[in-house]
């Protein structure tokens, strides 16, 4: 990242200017970052590269964020698309994002594709002023978007306020994007020049009173400009007399009081109103004034230089700096008075909701039931794209209405389920207490108690929505209706913490008593139920059954464990048919869907062997998973990529990914999800100790038959913890997991991956050459290449063993060519460490050489894929389509390309991949 301290102008439209033409001529983007204090003259510097832009062909969207409307999801974003003559979408593909503000990862996809199809046609700006107001979907969609269209033509421009934290630290805390960020930090104007700017606009040299005051504003332009426009308006020829400080707050409060009392107010209501402000604003926020006085209180108020009208329609500020001198001088009460006043007008006016609850926040009163529910609703649409301003929201509306009050017990419902569905589990349970603590009535303590245990369950506290389940269904006077949906609740959270066997019974009674009743809410919860108990007895047909039933009736929230289900099964054409149809025809309900769905995508491709895609699409929801605060996601994402690094024989590798994300998973994460105490122990076998490996995986090895967790009926296991077992002389251990393996195997006997397994194991721990013979016949059936070597390698072994040597060879020369196909240099090593023990060399077994850290041999097949499509002419989209692997993938493969070719534009790209293919044809 580069960063110049500037203090021109012309220095700053210099290093703008250098920057353009790299994007017109060389076709790869940029971030330019203008930074300064406020009033240093950013905005004028933004505006100066987007004329010039302009004015070198550029497509350009520009736009200002503010305060008022940050909490308006995507507005700065939208609003520049859509800005100028000449704007850079349709009104009809407008309306078709903002449809998408809901939905941020949605929103993100959409804007992608139509900025990659446009900057094909010519280079673009795009430009966010005072962004350091820019909302969270904003702040999210613009800090991913310069990595997501890596190569495309386009400077990402962005003047704002010097701060450690928003957008613009995000962008420079990049790994990505950093060496792409170009930083003018505007710096005061010298004694000099600003001494300059006065006689150029004084038409003289500045009186000593005027120049003291001058040297008072810090090199700052803008306060300097005050204080000369101060002077010119009272048209004075001596000034000693003028009574303008030198502290710019003082000199706005003189100028507003010296006006008369319509305007002077008008400029208080304009200051809390925050956005451009209309005639007919004014008018409706002044009932008191005449539409007279308001019209010539806005012409006084340009007149004196406070409100400008160079943005239509309506009057702005001259400058923020105004409006935030205004509003703080004024007191608490007028504050939120004239706040509840502009509420109440944009209601009127039928403006967006959240617009108005940024007003209704900041004027509401308690006891104040009328602008609690308005901020309940504004909450309810901020939800899905922004969790956190949606809990603020709700938590304020429901602290400022008294439990006497009527509306208390409704806002408080709505309250815990809002900050369950956005997994605020604390604040949920705090306001459920609270709710609990003032209610004798059964029914609607139920209704807050099945809230609460549905967001212990989505966040994997299991235990505490069992409690809160039975303690809810304990209440006598329940009515049949909800007590069914807690019965099927209760089940579905005792699926995580009980026997299969104990379970099964009461999801099947709550799905007779949820039929019995025709209730869709308690029959959807007693199916869930049971899929999740089925699957964890490694019945995955039955699994599957119970999971599309619950597709056919509730949509496709529960796409992706159907698709899983037919993984389990060996079936993967066919749930790669469903997952290409569901990325194809995710509409409004995608975003709710779009990590479950890469993460069936990362574990297709890890069992297939896919290890670059499997890598990248698990980099994908790690980053998706830190920036929507899945934790769920983001311990199972550096698992795999731990797995992939264990693949590839890089086991330093695997133990550094275990600690990315939101860092090593706790002991409480390990006993709940198993996954990542398998990676561990699978890890610290890897590093050489198999005792100690034994000994962490023990606990989870000897309760995988209580199947409280569906792990061990996921094929790729069970074979790397019975090789632990035999390594560490663990009998028990081992017969543990061998006796895993058959029960699966009897519950799916027409499943490939789990019978062969099974056989396996018996076979290997028994020596027994028939049972080797069958399981590797079997294994070869499976779609999971690794689960095929490993049959004809322990095959192979056991030939060897008993001097077949030719026949053992010849299968281990199997198992290293598939190891080998795949890039799998861990097992090709062990394979090799093996066969040397049992006295065996092949001289064609090569170990993969590391690829180099840059240049075209350091790209992955993967990669190489990508970039070829790319430089054939395929957008991002059009290769994932082609690829049959998400855009975020392929986004992030092309980031890797990029970054190991050092190329930094699609063009460049292309003359390097020309380059390649015309030397390797000589």
């Amino acid at each position: 990242m580069a960063r110049t301290v500037l203090r021109g102008r012309s220095e700053a439209m210099a290093t703008a200017l250098s920057m353009l033409r790299r994007v017109r001529t060389q076709g790869h983007g940029g971030v330019l970052v203008v930074e300064g204090e406020p009033g240093i003259g950013k905005s004028a510097v933004f505006a100066a590269i987007a004329d010039q832009a302009m004015s070198m062909e550029f497509g350009c969207g520009v736009s200002k964020a503010d305060q008022i409307g940050r909490i308006s999801p995507a507005a700065p974003l939208l609003l520049a698309l859509r800005s100028g003559s000449r704007p850079l979408l349709t009104a009809a593909e407008l309306a078709d994002l903002a449809a998408r503000t809901a939905e941020p990862l949605l929103l993100l996809d959409d804007v992608a594709g139509l900025l990659e199809r446009l900057s094909n046609e010519r280079p673009l700006l795009i430009g966010i002023d005072d962004a350091q107001w820019s909302d969270p979907v904003s702040r999210f969609v613009l800090r991913s978007l310069p990595s997501r269209l890596t190569g495309s033509p386009i400077l990402w421009l962005f003047a704002s306020r010097s701060s450690d934290e928003g957008l613009l630290d995000d962008l420079k805390r990049s790994s990505f994007v950093e060496s792409r960020v170009e930083v003018i930090e505007l710096g005061p104007l010298s004694a000099p020049d600003i001494m300059a700017m006065a006689e150029d606009r004084l038409h003289r040299v500045p009186s000593a009173r005027v120049s003291r005051m001058l040297d008072g504003v810090g090199g700052n332009p803008f306060f300097a400009t005050q204080i000369m426009e101060g002077v010119v308006r009272e048209k004075a020829d001596d000034d000693a007399d003028l009574d303008i400080p030198t502290e710019f707050i003082l000199g706005v409060r003189r100028r507003v009081a010296e006006l008369d009392q319509a305007t002077a107010e008008l400029m208080r209501v304009a200051a809390v109103f925050g956005q451009a402000l209309t005639v007919e604003d004014a008018a409706a926020l002044l009932p008191e004034h005449s539409t007279e006085q308001v019209t010539h209180g806005l012409a006084e108020a340009v007149r004196t230089g406070l409100l400008e009208n160079d943005r239509a329609p309506g009057l702005t500020f001259r400058h923020d700096l105004i409006r935030e001198a205004i509003y703080a001088d004024l007191t608490e009460r007028t504050r939120r008075t004239l706040h509840q006043r502009c509420a109440q007008h944009l209601r009127d006016a039928g403006a967006d909701p959240l617009t108005i609850a940024t007003h209704a926040r900041a004027g509401i009163s308690p006891g104040d039931e009328h602008t609690a529910a308005l901020l309940a609703d504004a909450a309810d649409q901020a939800a899905g794209a922004m969790p956190e301003a949606a809990s603020e929201l709700i938590l304020a509306a429901f602290h400022s209405v008294r439990p006497e009050q009527d509306s208390w017990l409704t806002l408080g419902r709505r309250c815990v389920e809002l900050l369950s569905l956005v997994q605020r589990c604390t604040e949920a349970m705090g306001v459920a207490d609270v709710l609990l603590a003032h209610l004798d009535d059964d029914e609607p303590a139920g209704h807050v108690e099945i809230a609460v245990a549905r967001a212990l369950w989505l966040t994997g506290q299991w235990q505490d929505s069992v409690v809160r389940s039975t303690r809810a269904l304990s209440r006598p006077n329940v009515s049949p209706a909800l007590r069914a949906q807690l019965a099927a609740l209760q089940a579905l959270a005792l699926s995580r913490v009980e026997p299969a066997a104990t379970v099964g019974p009461v999801a099947e009674d709550a799905l007779r008593e949820a039929d019995r009743l025709d209730d869709d809410g308690a029959r959807h919860l007693a199916w869930h139920a049971l899929a999740e108990v089925a699957r964890n007895r490694a019945d995955h047909d039955g699994s599957l059954r119970h999971f599309r039933a619950l597709r056919a009736a509730s949509g496709p929230a529960y796409i992706a464990q159907e698709i899983q289900g037919l993984q389990h099964l060996d079936r993967f054409h066919d749930a790669d048919v469903m997952l290409q149809n569901a990325r194809r025809d995710m509409s409004g309900d995608r975003g709710r869907i779009f990590m479950s769905l890469i993460y069936s995508q990362i574990w297709r491709d890890y069992n297939l062997a896919r290890f670059d895609d499997a890598e990248a699409g698990a980099q994908t929801l790690l980053e998706l998973a830190l920036e929507r605060g899945s934790y769920t996601c983001g311990i199972e994402a550096p698992s795999l990529l731990s797995m992939v690094a264990l693949q590839r024989g890089d086991v330093a590798e695997a133990r550094r990914k275990l600690a990315s994300g939101f860092g090593p998973a706790s002991a409480e994460d390990e006993r709940r999800m198993p996954l990542p105490l398998l990676i561990r122990g699978w890890v610290t076998a890897a590093e050489g100790h198999v005792d100690e490996a034994v000994s962490l995986l023990s606990p989870v090895v000897f309760t995988g038959r209580e199947e409280r967790d569906p792990w061990p009926w996921k094929p790729g296991w069970l074979r790397m913890l019975a090789q632990l077992g035999m390594t560490a002389g663990a009998d028990e251990f081992t017969e543990e997991v061998v006796a895993l393996a058959e029960t699966g195997a009897q519950r799916n006997p027409e499943v490939p991956s789990l019978t062969g397994t099974a056989l396996q194991l018996r076979g290997t721990t028994r020596k027994d050459l028939e049972l080797l013979q069958r399981a590797a016949d079997v294994l070869a059936l499976s779609p999971r290449p690794l689960l095929t070597a490993g049959g004809y390698e322990d095959l192979g072994f056991e030939l060897l063993d008993r001097d077949r040597r030719q026949e053992g060879a010849t299968l281990l020369d199997q198992a290293w060519d598939i190891y080998d196909g795949v890039g799998a240099t861990g097992p090709m090593k062990t394979l090799q460490d093996r066969a040397r023990k049992a006295g065996l060399r092949r001289a064609h077994w090569r170990m993969i050489e590391p690829r180099p850290a840059s240049g075209s041999q350091s790209l992955t097949p993967s990669e190489l894929k990508v970039a070829r499509l790319i430089v054939s002419g395929y957008t991002n989209k059009a290769a994932s389509e082609e690829l049959g692997i998400s855009v975020n993938t392929v986004g992030t493969h092309l980031r890797s390309v990029f970054a190991k070719l050092g190329v930094r534009s699609r063009v460049q790209l292309s003359n390097v991949m020309h380059e390649q293919d015309t030397s390797m044809r000589v």
